[in-house]
């Protein structure tokens, strides 16, 4: 098979990206790239926090990168910003998507966080793709993702190693991400969260969630630059070419470090609030499957809100507790290494493996909602998470097929 030409968006372009706090960008899903081969279609989620204003109950978070619009089959993606309330979440989801068609057992699942808004509060979607009225969303969702090439297909095998991809968090209409998991015969189950203090208590998930987010993709993007930066320092040049394979003909052009610094300084521009990443924010730039994987990241924002609400007195030291000492998100140096070893050593340590498994069970997305309902944050019942679940085919979250005439 001929390789794929990749199309290596400039510098100049990625800078007025990422500076805009409105605009509609359009990319090609399947060869526009960052510097690095990083698929451009899945440039990660960020907030402009410099005009975002959480004090008046007015107060709206501005989301750049927001996935809406766009076409797979055609085979570009659009993204706009979007302006979401503060304080007016009316429902907060953990989404499981079953990834092997086994439905609420599936095997391998793929977990995001959905928010809904109140009426009279519907997010603002800025501009609007091909110009036209303002449009507007009801919801939100923030799925973290592995981020690499464009049609480059995830290996489970290599999502164990922490070098293989990079830890993004990517911002979607709701009901466009639901499009795409319906084109390819994918279904939602939805368990819905009950944190304490009602609304206050899901405005302090949608809060951690952005931040988190934010934090995340600032330091992945610091990250990219910085390797490039280190490129440029061996070629001993003052300007040197972009260090990625196969430029097209009109991005011939020589590009220097401050084209690059340029760029770092503007992911450092927004006045940022406290990062739940400080400790620790080189590990939050890299994958890992079990570590640092879409349903852990899920987990570890509820977590993160729960200890805000316990703290404020909104939820109890028990409840609390169960969410406690997850063997999340921090390193485990011999499950990292592992992914490294030879077939030798990765069968002479799978007992292993298979033994802390079944002691974490925080890293396997279906139980998940187990966890989350022993700590009193999610729907349940009969003692059981409740489950809604949403296909294409049937029963939908934006629309039923019932609803139109057959005739």
């Amino acid at each position: 098979m001929k390789k794929r030409a990749y199309n290596v968006l400039p510098p100049a372009f990625i800078h007025d990206w990422l500076q805009a706090v409105e605009g509609h960008v359009r990319v090609d899903t399947y060869r526009d790239v960052l510097p690095g081969n990083w698929a451009a279609y899945m440039m990660p989620g960020l907030v402009h926090w410099g005009v975002t204003d959480l004090h008046e109950d007015s107060g709206r978070y501005l989301l750049q990168n927001v996935n809406y619009g766009g076409n797979i089959v055609a085979g570009y993606t659009d993204f706009v910003t979007a302006a979401v309330a503060v304080d007016a979440v009316a429902k907060v989801q953990l989404i499981l998507v079953p990834l092997d068609r086994l439905g609420t057992r599936g095997l391998v699942d793929h977990a995001m966080l959905r928010f809904e808004f109140a009426p009279g509060h519907e997010i603002r979607l800025t501009p609007c793709p091909g110009g036209g009225r303002e449009l507007t969303a009801t919801d939100f969702l923030v799925s973290w993702e592995a981020w690499r090439p464009p049609g480059y297909r995830f290996n489970l095998l290599e999502g164990f190693n922490p070098d293989a991809f990079r830890l993004i968090p990517r911002f979607y209409v709701a009901a466009h991400r639901f499009l795409e998991d319906a084109v390819k015969g994918r279904s939602w189950n939805c368990y819905d969260l009950t944190p304490p203090g009602g609304e206050t208590g899901r405005s302090e998930i949608l809060q951690m969630a952005l931040t988190l987010a934010d934090s995340v993709s600032r330091e992945t993007l610091g990250g990219i630059l910085s390797a490039l930066d280190h490129k440029l320092d061996q070629t001993a040049m003052a300007s040197a070419e972009i260090p990625c394979d196969n430029l097209s003909p009109h991005q011939q052009r020589d590009t220097t470090r401050q084209d690059w610094k340029a760029i770092a300084a503007s992911l450092k521009k927004n006045k940022l609030p406290s990062s739940p990443i400080d400790d620790m924010p080189h590990i939050y730039t890299s994958y890992q499957l079990l570590l640092r994987s879409c349903a852990t990241m899920a987990l570890h924002t509820i977590e993160l809100a729960a200890e805000r609400l316990a703290a404020h007195g909104y939820m109890p030291d028990s409840k609390a507790a169960v969410l406690e000492n997850l063997e999340i998100v921090k390193p485990v140096p011999w499950l990292e290494a592992m992914a490294r070893s030879d077939l030798k050593s990765i069968v002479r340590q799978a007992p292993f493996a298979i033994w802390w498994i079944t002691r974490h069970q925080e890293v396997i997305p279906t139980k998940i909602p187990g966890i989350l309902a022993k700590a009193g944050l999610i729907e349940t019942e009969k003692g059981s998470p409740m489950v809604r679940s949403y296909f294409s085919g049937g029963r939908s979250l934006y629309i039923n097929k019932d609803d139109f005439n057959s005739d």
